[in-house]
């Protein structure tokens, strides 16, 4: 089968684990002998406007169109006509038996306007959340329809997701089917090591919606006798602030700030510490939480939409979010 797959974000130098299971479902379905090429717009580049590089990525074909932020949300989703035509040309070269979109905005968007006039059925996966933030105005929250319209076959990862779908989008989307996003359990793997000495881990975007700022002032409280360390991988605009807090907090000595990681050394950071945890406002599934799950490593998480459908009895402990 031949395969175009549009995702909504994808990994980049700047952004090295964005999107990783977009990627991991790529490489599995190229390995599966399918014809799988990667179409990406391209929010971190650097190159003039919609100009594409074609490359080979891991095996996978793979275009990216750029399109530097914000022009991404704005073209991508606002106004796509010029950007769905550059993905409606290479749809056309490539001739797919399927399109698979990853989130309505902007992949969906895209998807639905590029493949208007053609044959070619496309499916959708949905991810993001919350939904109402996803758009500004009514004319956002139509092309977000128009995309659950048009596709033949709507997912949700998490029921969560779905029920949010439903409530906004209604008739529109009641026959979404849950699919959960997946792990390559060949990758994250564990060399089963009993958690035992209180090193944590948070993994995410440092920006407020992941809730590491709570954690941090959790974790201020804990008394002095029992020892911890928090090790955190993730950059976003929200970093200076929480490094801040966490000196103002006298918690500098016992944080180490990763960065940016490359995903082919995630599971070795999950495996060398002990509990992940997962502080966020909003989770539409929780990668974070599958990962350390596939690791071994037991999750503390909130009950913020996602974790609770990811995190067994047996694998951690959820707590209320905030």
């Amino acid at each position: 089968m031949r395969i175009a797959i549009i995702p909504s974000w994808y990994h980049s130098p700047l952004a090295p684990a964005r999107g990783s299971f977009i990627k991991a479902q790529a490489e599995g379905l190229q390995a599966r002998g399918h014809d799988v090429l990667l179409l990406v717009p391209d929010r971190d580049s650097d190159r003039r406007l919609l100009r594409l590089t074609d490359s080979v990525e891991n095996g996978v074909r793979c275009i990216r169109i750029s399109v530097p932020a914000p022009w991404h949300r704005l073209l991508g989703f606002y106004l796509p006509g010029a950007f769905a035509s550059v993905f409606s040309k290479q749809i056309s070269q490539f001739s797919p038996d399927v399109v698979h979109a990853h989130a309505a905005r902007p992949a969906g968007v895209l998807a639905s306007c590029a493949l208007k006039n053609k044959s070619i059925p496309y499916v959708l996966t949905e991810h993001s959340g919350p939904l109402n933030n996803f758009w500004w105005t009514l004319h956002g929250k139509h092309r977000i329809a128009l995309a659950y319209k048009n596709a033949s076959r709507i997912f949700a990862v998490s029921d969560f997701l779905r029920r949010e779908m439903v409530k906004h989008f209604g008739k529109l989307v009641q026959n979404t089917t849950i699919l959960s996003n997946g792990v390559n359990t060949n990758f994250f793997t564990s060399k089963d090591r009993p958690p035992r000495k209180g090193k944590l881990l948070f993994v995410g975007a440092l920006e407020r919606g992941k809730g590491l700022h709570i954690l941090l002032n959790s974790l201020s409280t804990i008394p002095d006798l029992l020892k911890w360390n928090l090790t955190v991988v993730g950059i976003g605009k929200e970093g200076v602030s929480l490094r801040s807090q966490a000196l103002k907090l006298g918690l500098s000595d016992k944080i180490e700030w990763l960065g940016a990681i490359p995903y082919q050394d995630m599971p070795g950071v999950y495996e060398s510490h002990d509990y992940v945890v997962v502080p966020s406002l909003h989770e539409t599934f929780s990668m974070v939480c599958a990962e350390a799950l596939a690791c071994k490593r037991p999750v503390i998480a909130s009950r913020c939409g996602g974790p609770e459908e990811v995190v067994p009895v047996y694998g951690g402990r959820l707590v209320p979010a905030g």
